[in-house]
């Protein structure tokens, strides 16, 4: 690994192998903890289409943290951009791109432990 920039072809890459999507989902579980009892699942079909299938499961706990007043809680624990979040809560960005944001950041988290090691 040469680079600490993680692009979006980067991530797709990194997101085929296993380990590193099993991480990432870890990761998204670890940040989850303590505000549902839901969380993002590791079956078979995530291997087939990891982002996709990714973001349509965070969609879903994204709806579930908003309506249980947590969402702040989670993005906090996630470290994302508070200019990101502020563009999903002014409606400038979509939930579905709310979500992969959110898969990005926790994807660096990783990426950037497994560089450092």
């Amino acid at each position: 690994m040469s680079n600490f920039n993680l692009s979006l072809p980067n991530l797709k890459l990194e997101l085929t192998n296993s380990e590193f999507l099993e991480a990432t989902c870890d990761q998204i579980n670890k940040d989850l903890e303590g505000l549902i009892s839901n969380d993002i699942t590791k079956n078979k079909k995530l291997y087939e289409s990891p982002i996709e299938l990714l973001t349509s499961q965070l969609c879903e706990i994204i709806h579930l943290l908003s309506e249980l007043n947590k969402i702040q809680q989670f993005i906090y624990k996630v470290d994302l951009n508070e200019n990101i979040f502020k563009d999903y809560i002014t409606r400038q960005i979509n939930i579905e791109e709310f979500s992969f944001q959110i898969i990005f950041r926790e994807a660096q988290k990783i990426y950037l432990r497994n560089y450092f090691k």
